[in-house]
């Protein structure tokens, strides 16, 4: 290459003429332009131009470190995040049974009070000889269950 300070031209052999001017294209610079800014590239970043594997080298260590960096993330995810999800979903589903439990004990302690206010009223009535009284009353009571295990039933399914 030789230089010519006078006019600021630099001669340079005709094929890397043809790719500096087809990449000053593709970026939609002039070549002078691009010239210069390849230059001051290479003046703020210290690389040394007539050393370009050192530039490969430096790639294949990065692309390494990735490599790294991205396995050791997969490791963690392996050994702590899926574990800990795994276990949430676990803990979640015990909450969800328990509550499924409380549901159903609430149920039962109604059921229990329904009977007990049959068999109040059942003793009283019979006392005084009123079945027709004591077969309305079970029949009202069993509506009433049958809708609150109804209920039941539709939220366990929820």
């Amino acid at each position: 290459m030789e230089a010519n300070e006078s006019t600021g031209a630099v001669r340079v052999e005709k094929t890397l003429k043809t790719r500096i001017k087809r990449r000053s294209e593709e970026l939609s610079v002039s070549m002078q332009e691009f010239v210069s800014l390849s230059c001051l590239y290479v003046l703020r970043s210290g690389i040394d131009p007539s050393k370009v594997e050192k530039q490969e080298g430096l790639d294949k260590e990065m692309a390494k470190m990735r490599s790294q960096i991205f396995g050791f993330m997969k490791k963690q995810e392996m050994d702590f995040i899926k574990p800990m999800a795994q276990a949430m979903q676990e803990v979640r589903i015990r909450i969800n049974e328990i509550e499924n439990t409380q549901k159903a004990i609430q149920l039962l302690a109604f059921k229990n009070k329904i009977m007990q206010e049959i068999q109040l009223s059942a003793s009283y009535k019979l006392s005084n000889n009123d079945e027709d009284f004591i077969k309305k009353l079970s029949h009202k009571m069993q509506i009433i269950f049958d809708e609150e295990i109804e209920k039941f039933t539709t939220e366990m399914k929820l």
